[in-house]
Protein backbone atom coordinates (compact mmCIF):
# COMPACT_ATOMS: atom_id res chain seq x y z
CA UNK A 1 0.00 0.00 0.00
CA UNK A 2 0.96 3.51 -0.71
CA UNK A 3 1.68 5.77 2.26
CA UNK A 4 0.70 9.08 1.09
CA UNK A 5 -2.40 7.70 -0.53
CA UNK A 6 -3.54 5.63 2.64
CA UNK A 7 -2.56 7.82 5.48
CA UNK A 8 -6.15 8.12 7.14
CA UNK A 9 -6.49 4.58 7.08
CA UNK A 10 -3.79 4.23 8.54
CA UNK A 11 -3.93 6.54 11.52
CA UNK A 12 -7.33 5.20 11.99
CA UNK A 13 -6.27 1.57 12.60
CA UNK A 14 -2.93 2.79 14.51
CA UNK A 15 -5.92 4.54 16.82
CA UNK A 16 -7.38 0.95 16.92
CA UNK A 17 -4.31 -0.35 18.22
CA UNK A 18 -3.33 2.56 20.82
CA UNK A 19 -6.55 4.56 21.20
CA UNK A 20 -7.07 7.18 20.01
CA UNK A 21 -5.84 9.76 22.52
CA UNK A 22 -2.05 8.30 21.82
CA UNK A 23 -2.58 9.32 17.58
CA UNK A 24 -2.00 12.44 16.43
CA UNK A 25 -1.22 14.10 13.29
CA UNK A 26 -1.38 17.36 14.48
CA UNK A 27 0.89 19.65 12.62
CA UNK A 28 1.97 21.79 15.34
CA UNK A 29 2.97 18.69 17.40
CA UNK A 30 4.65 17.16 14.74
CA UNK A 31 6.55 20.10 14.36
CA UNK A 32 7.75 19.76 17.71
CA UNK A 33 9.12 16.06 17.13
CA UNK A 34 11.48 17.21 13.89
CA UNK A 35 13.74 19.31 16.28
CA UNK A 36 16.26 17.66 18.06
CA UNK A 37 17.96 18.76 21.78
CA UNK A 38 20.72 20.98 20.22
CA UNK A 39 21.84 21.69 16.92
CA UNK A 40 25.37 21.12 15.92
CA UNK A 41 27.27 22.32 13.17
CA UNK A 42 25.97 21.49 9.74
CA UNK A 43 22.60 20.44 11.42
CA UNK A 44 21.44 24.23 11.07
CA UNK A 45 21.92 23.42 7.05
CA UNK A 46 20.20 20.15 7.20
CA UNK A 47 17.11 21.88 9.19
CA UNK A 48 15.42 23.31 5.56
CA UNK A 49 14.90 19.90 4.44
CA UNK A 50 13.35 18.30 7.15
CA UNK A 51 9.47 16.40 6.87
CA UNK A 52 7.32 16.22 9.25
CA UNK A 53 6.20 12.56 10.40
CA UNK A 54 3.26 11.47 8.91
CA UNK A 55 1.70 10.51 12.62
CA UNK A 56 3.03 10.28 16.31
CA UNK A 57 2.24 7.39 18.43
CA UNK A 58 2.63 7.13 21.95
CA UNK A 59 2.88 3.56 22.28
CA UNK A 60 2.32 1.60 25.54
CA UNK A 61 3.45 -2.03 25.55
CA UNK A 62 5.65 -4.43 23.78
CA UNK A 63 2.79 -6.23 22.09
CA UNK A 64 1.38 -2.69 20.74
CA UNK A 65 4.86 -1.95 18.90
CA UNK A 66 4.81 -5.39 17.25
CA UNK A 67 1.16 -4.72 15.75
CA UNK A 68 2.30 -1.07 14.39
CA UNK A 69 5.47 -2.85 12.83
CA UNK A 70 3.83 -5.59 11.06
CA UNK A 71 0.66 -2.35 9.68
CA UNK A 72 4.00 -0.44 8.96
CA UNK A 73 5.14 -3.06 6.93
CA UNK A 74 1.98 -3.70 5.10
CA UNK A 75 1.79 0.23 4.56
CA UNK A 76 5.25 0.37 3.51
CA UNK A 77 5.87 3.27 6.09
CA UNK A 78 9.10 4.32 7.96
CA UNK A 79 9.39 4.08 11.66
CA UNK A 80 11.17 5.84 14.05
CA UNK A 81 11.68 5.33 17.50
CA UNK A 82 12.48 8.44 19.71
CA UNK A 83 13.50 8.65 23.36
CA UNK A 84 12.73 11.46 24.63
CA UNK A 85 14.25 14.39 21.96
CA UNK A 86 17.47 15.26 24.25
CA UNK A 87 19.74 13.62 21.18
CA UNK A 88 21.76 16.34 19.93
CA UNK A 89 22.40 14.75 16.45
CA UNK A 90 19.18 15.00 14.51
CA UNK A 91 19.32 10.65 14.14
CA UNK A 92 15.73 10.98 14.64
CA UNK A 93 14.35 13.84 12.45
CA UNK A 94 11.82 12.34 9.84
CA UNK A 95 13.02 12.98 6.03
CA UNK A 96 10.09 11.11 4.24
CA UNK A 97 7.48 11.30 6.99
CA UNK A 98 6.71 7.79 8.80
CA UNK A 99 5.75 7.00 12.05
CA UNK A 100 6.85 8.31 14.82
CA UNK A 101 6.96 6.26 18.04
CA UNK A 102 7.39 7.87 21.42
CA UNK A 103 7.77 5.51 24.29
CA UNK A 104 6.80 7.89 26.67
CA UNK A 105 4.12 5.58 28.05
CA UNK A 106 6.66 2.60 28.56
CA UNK A 107 8.15 3.68 32.22
CA UNK A 108 8.27 0.52 33.90
CA UNK A 109 11.17 -0.62 35.86
CA UNK A 110 11.76 -3.99 37.64
CA UNK A 111 14.09 -4.35 40.43
CA UNK A 112 15.02 -7.86 41.27
CA UNK A 113 17.18 -8.23 44.33
CA UNK A 114 18.04 -11.49 44.41
CA UNK A 115 19.55 -11.70 41.29
CA UNK A 116 20.82 -7.87 41.11
CA UNK A 117 19.51 -7.05 38.03
CA UNK A 118 17.35 -3.79 36.84
CA UNK A 119 14.91 -3.86 33.45
CA UNK A 120 14.18 -0.78 32.18
CA UNK A 121 11.45 -0.49 29.39
CA UNK A 122 12.55 2.48 27.06
CA UNK A 123 10.77 5.33 28.48
CA UNK A 124 12.59 5.24 31.46
CA UNK A 125 14.52 8.40 31.83
CA UNK A 126 17.68 8.99 34.50
CA UNK A 127 15.26 11.05 36.68
CA UNK A 128 12.89 7.94 36.80
CA UNK A 129 15.51 5.42 38.02
CA UNK A 130 16.91 7.80 40.72
CA UNK A 131 13.34 8.13 41.97
CA UNK A 132 12.74 4.40 41.99
CA UNK A 133 15.94 3.05 42.89
CA UNK A 134 17.94 5.46 45.40
CA UNK A 135 14.48 4.56 48.01
CA UNK A 136 15.44 0.98 48.04
CA UNK A 137 19.40 2.13 48.27
CA UNK A 138 20.96 1.75 44.53
CA UNK A 139 22.10 4.57 42.59
CA UNK A 140 21.76 5.30 38.72
CA UNK A 141 24.67 6.29 36.96
CA UNK A 142 26.07 7.84 35.41
CA UNK A 143 24.93 10.81 37.26
CA UNK A 144 26.73 14.20 35.29
CA UNK A 145 24.26 13.56 32.58
CA UNK A 146 20.81 15.47 32.48
CA UNK A 147 18.08 13.80 34.18
CA UNK A 148 15.71 13.91 30.92
CA UNK A 149 17.96 11.56 29.21
CA UNK A 150 16.67 7.77 28.74
CA UNK A 151 18.46 4.84 29.80
CA UNK A 152 17.76 2.87 26.05
CA UNK A 153 18.50 6.11 24.43
CA UNK A 154 21.94 5.75 25.76
CA UNK A 155 22.10 1.88 25.24
CA UNK A 156 21.19 3.06 21.21
CA UNK A 157 24.12 5.50 21.17
CA UNK A 158 26.50 3.33 22.80
CA UNK A 159 26.16 5.61 25.68
CA UNK A 160 28.47 5.99 29.09
CA UNK A 161 28.15 4.23 32.25
CA UNK A 162 30.57 5.74 34.90
CA UNK A 163 29.97 4.97 38.81
CA UNK A 164 30.42 8.40 40.54
CA UNK A 165 33.03 6.55 42.28
CA UNK A 166 35.34 6.32 39.29
CA UNK A 167 35.04 10.01 38.21
CA UNK A 168 37.90 11.15 40.37
CA UNK A 169 40.80 10.01 39.85
CA UNK A 170 40.14 6.30 38.07
CA UNK A 171 41.52 7.68 34.75
CA UNK A 172 39.91 6.28 31.45
CA UNK A 173 40.20 2.46 32.32
CA UNK A 174 37.01 2.75 34.53
CA UNK A 175 34.99 3.97 32.10
CA UNK A 176 32.46 1.27 31.15
CA UNK A 177 29.63 1.35 28.43
CA UNK A 178 25.65 0.03 28.97
CA UNK A 179 26.45 -1.58 25.72
CA UNK A 180 29.04 -3.62 27.82
CA UNK A 181 26.75 -4.10 30.96
CA UNK A 182 23.47 -5.64 29.22
CA UNK A 183 22.34 -9.14 30.54
CA UNK A 184 19.78 -9.49 28.02
CA UNK A 185 17.24 -7.67 26.04
CA UNK A 186 13.77 -7.35 24.37
CA UNK A 187 13.54 -6.53 20.74
CA UNK A 188 10.84 -6.16 18.35
CA UNK A 189 12.62 -7.42 14.92
CA UNK A 190 11.43 -5.80 11.33
CA UNK A 191 9.22 -8.48 10.64
CA UNK A 192 7.30 -8.05 14.30
CA UNK A 193 8.63 -10.75 15.80
CA UNK A 194 9.87 -10.91 19.26
CA UNK A 195 13.28 -11.78 20.00
CA UNK A 196 14.59 -12.02 23.30
CA UNK A 197 18.15 -12.41 24.59
CA UNK A 198 20.43 -13.75 27.01
CA UNK A 199 19.24 -16.38 29.82
CA UNK A 200 15.52 -14.71 29.55
CA UNK A 201 15.16 -16.86 26.53
CA UNK A 202 14.90 -19.86 27.60
CA UNK A 203 11.53 -21.50 29.01
CA UNK A 204 10.95 -20.62 32.54
CA UNK A 205 14.73 -18.42 33.41
CA UNK A 206 14.34 -15.01 34.23
CA UNK A 207 17.42 -12.36 33.11
CA UNK A 208 20.59 -12.64 34.62
CA UNK A 209 23.34 -13.85 32.08
CA UNK A 210 24.04 -12.79 28.49
CA UNK A 211 24.82 -15.68 26.59
CA UNK A 212 22.42 -18.98 26.98
CA UNK A 213 23.92 -21.57 25.16
CA UNK A 214 24.86 -19.24 21.91
CA UNK A 215 26.17 -16.13 20.91
CA UNK A 216 25.26 -12.92 22.56
CA UNK A 217 22.41 -11.36 20.31
CA UNK A 218 22.44 -8.45 22.05
CA UNK A 219 25.16 -6.63 21.05
CA UNK A 220 23.98 -7.07 17.51
CA UNK A 221 21.20 -4.41 18.00
CA UNK A 222 23.16 -2.24 21.19
CA UNK A 223 23.77 1.33 19.46
CA UNK A 224 22.64 -0.14 15.95
CA UNK A 225 20.19 3.46 17.06
CA UNK A 226 16.81 1.35 16.26
CA UNK A 227 17.93 0.22 12.70
CA UNK A 228 17.99 -2.76 12.91
CA UNK A 229 15.39 -3.64 15.76
CA UNK A 230 13.03 -1.68 18.16
CA UNK A 231 14.55 -2.19 21.85
CA UNK A 232 11.34 -2.55 24.01
CA UNK A 233 13.06 -4.02 27.50
CA UNK A 234 16.71 -3.99 28.54
CA UNK A 235 17.97 -5.45 31.79
CA UNK A 236 21.21 -4.54 33.81
CA UNK A 237 23.31 -5.35 37.04
CA UNK A 238 22.61 -3.62 39.81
Amino acid sequence: MNLAANKSLLTDQLRSIVGSENVTDNETLMEAYTEAGTHMGREHEQKEATKKPSCIVRVGSTEEIQQIVRLANKYKAPLIPIGTMTSVYRETTPLEGGIVLDFSRMKNIEIDEELMTVTFDPGVTRADAYHKMTPRGYWPSYQASPASVSILGTVSQAGMHLPLDKQMGGGPHNVSFYTDLTIGLEVVLPTGELLVTGSAALPGVKPHKARAYGPNLAQIFLAAQGTLGIITKQTLPL
